[in-house]
């Protein structure tokens, strides 16, 4: 039997190493192993599980304010285009003894008015070559025949491309702006109006009275 204390062979009947004394049979006592620490409950571990919630809420409200804010900064983006061809047709219209464009042209009248062709292209409509559209009802009309040039439209948004005219009916079927369209007015000033508001902002044809108005959309 070998000595667990200094690894002398011994026979097996002897209880004690004749080399050393110690005695035989028995194992050194093994050191006990200390338990697992349990996990940690104290403020670090607390700010921990605060922090992760924090940015869970956070990457959530992301997604909901991303859309909105892009759709925002569309919106102000068109009305700036539409306020720079607004610009362009009262330029057009100084320029040629105060008469309107002609509408089956008018992107390619607009051109030389404008800084470049971006303007045509509005940012919620990026495929088309032009978002935009101009009253056809002020074709060979001059300022002298329009009622209300502040509530009668020129420019209007429209999903049927370079050099569109038309009416009301050409307006994009749904709103691309936050429930509302950008128009251009003859006067030149523009606004954005929603929806349902446009029956009450915006005359189509060249009326003799705002008492007209009903007539007009009704068509």
């Amino acid at each position: 039997m070998r000595c667990p204390e200094c690894g002398n062979e011994n026979p097996d009947e002897l209880q004690s190493c004749r080399n050393c004394g110690a005695p035989l049979g028995e194992s050194p006592a093994l050191e006990a192993t200390p338990p697992p620490a349990p996990p940690r409950t104290g403020p670090r571990a607390v700010l921990i599980v605060v922090l992760a919630l924090f940015g869970a809420l956070f990457v959530a409200m992301l997604f909901l304010v991303f859309p909105r804010a892009r759709a925002t900064a569309h919106k102000a983006i068109c009305r700036a285009y539409v306020s720079h061809l607004s610009c362009a047709l009262r330029m057009y219209v100084h320029d040629y003894d105060e008469c309107f464009p002609p509408t089956t042209n008018w992107c390619d009248v607009f051109d030389p008015y404008v800084d470049n062709r971006e303007v045509f292209v509005c940012p919620a409509a990026s495929d088309l070559p032009c978002g935009y559209a101009f009253n056809a009802s002020l074709t060979g009309a001059s300022l002298a025949d329009v009622y209300d040039p502040s509530q009668t439209v020129a420019i209007f948004e429209s999903d049927r491309g370079w050099n569109a005219a038309g009416g009301q009916d050409l307006l994009p079927y749904e709103p691309r702006h936050l429930g509302g369209y950008n128009f251009g007015y003859v006067d030149g000033h523009y606004a954005w109006v929603s929806e349902e508001a446009i029956s009450e902002q915006c005359i189509w044809n060249l009326q003799s009275s705002p008492n007209d108005y009903s007539s007009d959309h009704a068509d």
